[in-house]
């Protein structure tokens, strides 16, 4: 099996970590030499991302492997495996996590591969591999940079967000507070947002979240929490799965976003399963990219594993091969 692995590891990785390397007639004895994010570190400074991309895509095609799945490594746009710290597996644009104290010091964040000492942060066992896990609740904004990562278009865009979360809402949140264990915006929860929370009521019911602009949907400014059904846009899950002792698949597809119409639609999934659907609504949500952020972990205690994002809606099936998937995404490239 070492020497099958090895074989791999030159096949795959030795090319890239020649052109990477200070000393580029350095040879690498096997595949536990070097980390993929080091790799990461390397060829994406010495290469760019895109380059990068191209390449191990390109090599992964020569040898044959995930041929069946290559639409679903074709649509990946960013991938947070988690296996090697908190640095992003693969990415579009920016693979770096961060943390900053609040949104308006974004820009001035600190990067980090792997939790700092004394952080909410903890790596633990995993869906596959290792993930990360949120110990109580965190003081400081952690996030992915969302420019490129995430597949916007001004118009007629579509996604998909797929993740994994290992948690007992009843037992381990915060009585009284919202948990959001995923929220995408470059604004605000309820002003262009797509995130799933846990409700702040015992028995806690599990939210499927696609806010567009705030002048579109609540353009009066009222209580959201006094509207009528329907006029909130969310997808609410009161009999749920998840659980403490297993993991639960996540996923979210998004169809017909910008295009001015109430055409829009959010889709959401368990464990490979369609749990509920929301239409009807006008999807415009107007995002500058660079502000954009991935955040993970607002108000959570828990674990997430292996959160990825797709440049298109997959369709019910693709979903369920996720779930199913024994390696998890990072085996499909």
């Amino acid at each position: 099996m070492l020497q099958l692995t090895t074989i791999w590891w030159r096949i795959r990785w030795e090319p890239l970590y020649r052109l990477a390397t200070d000393n580029p007639n350095e040879s690498v004895n096997g595949p536990l030499c070097i980390t993929p994010v080091y790799l990461h570190f390397r060829l994406t400074h010495a290469l760019g991302t895109t380059t990068y991309n191209m390449i191990t895509t390109i090599l992964t095609l020569m040898i044959g492997m995930g041929s069946h799945q290559q639409p679903l490594v074709d649509a990946l746009s960013f991938h947070a495996s988690f296996d090697y710290g908190l640095i992003a597996s693969r990415a579009l644009g920016d693979l770096h996590f961060y943390r900053a104290a609040d949104r308006s010091l974004q820009n001035n964040a600190t990067s980090l591969i792997d939790p700092e000492p004394g952080s909410a942060i903890t790596m633990d066992n995993g869906r596959y591999g290792e993930a990360a896990f949120f110990h109580r609740y965190a003081d400081s904004l952690f996030f992915f940079r969302g420019e490129t990562n995430v597949p916007y278009l001004e118009e007629n865009w579509e996604a998909t967000i797929s993740f994994w979360l290992k948690v007992d809402p009843d037992q381990d949140l915060e009585p009284g507070q919202w948990s959001d264990p995923i929220q995408i915006t470059a604004s605000s929860w309820d002003d262009g947002a797509i995130f799933v929370d846990f409700t702040r009521q015992v028995p806690r019911s599990f939210r499927f979240a696609a806010f567009p602009d705030r002048a579109v949907w609540n353009p009066d400014g009222d209580d959201w929490q006094t509207m009528p059904p329907g006029a909130v846009p969310m997808i609410t899950v009161e009999e749920h799965p998840f659980s403490n002792d297993y993991w639960t698949h996540v996923a979210i597809t998004l169809e017909r976003f910008n295009t001015g119409e109430p055409d829009g639609v959010m889709t959401g999934y368990l464990n490979g399963k369609s749990v509920g659907r929301l239409e009807g609504h006008v999807q415009t949500i107007s995002w500058k990219p660079e502000d954009v952020l991935v955040q993970i972990g607002l108000q959570y205690i828990g674990g997430i594993d292996d959160l990825a994002l797709f440049e298109r809606a997959l369709s019910a099936e693709e979903i369920n091969n996720l779930y199913q998937l024994q390696h998890g995404i990072g085996a499909l490239y």
